[in-house]
């Protein structure tokens, strides 16, 4: 089925924030999880699975990427690109999921140093109701 979906990424310390993606995702239930699949502007693949315990978001483009999302917890999740392949390290401080939303805040850890982003996804209805 295909729902609106609304992605925001902000930046936990400087607060700047910026849409991500608006438009419709793909919206598929499984057994363990559920997943939105759609298409950036770029033409890169993004699939965000959803499971009780963690999130996983994967970008297959140029890059692709595959991050997890396990509150209170570290994870090293692999980047592959033209220019090689490398590991960037998350840790979660928050993941909460309900029917119409999916946060995750986490911190980019690198060296000593630290950033802070908030994602949200905002999800509406089911399209194929209305088609």
């Amino acid at each position: 089925m295909k729902k609106k979906l609304h992605v925001m990424h902000q930046h936990l310390y400087t607060k700047e924030s910026q849409d991500l993606f608006i438009g419709e995702a793909t919206h598929d239930i499984y057994d363990d999880y559920e997943q939105y699949t759609y298409e950036e502007e770029t033409g890169a693949k993004v699939i965000l699975r959803v499971y009780e315990n963690y999130a996983q978001i994967e970008r297959i483009g140029d890059v692709h990427s595959i991050l997890k999302f396990i509150e209170n917890e570290d994870t090293t999740n692999p980047i592959k690109s033209e220019f090689g392949d490398m590991n960037i390290d998350l840790f979660t401080h928050l993941y909460r999921k309900d029917d119409n939303q999916v946060v995750i805040a986490y911190d980019v850890l690198h060296s000593q140093d630290h950033d802070g982003f908030k994602i949200t996804f905002m999800m509406k209805g089911d399209l194929n109701e209305y088609n």
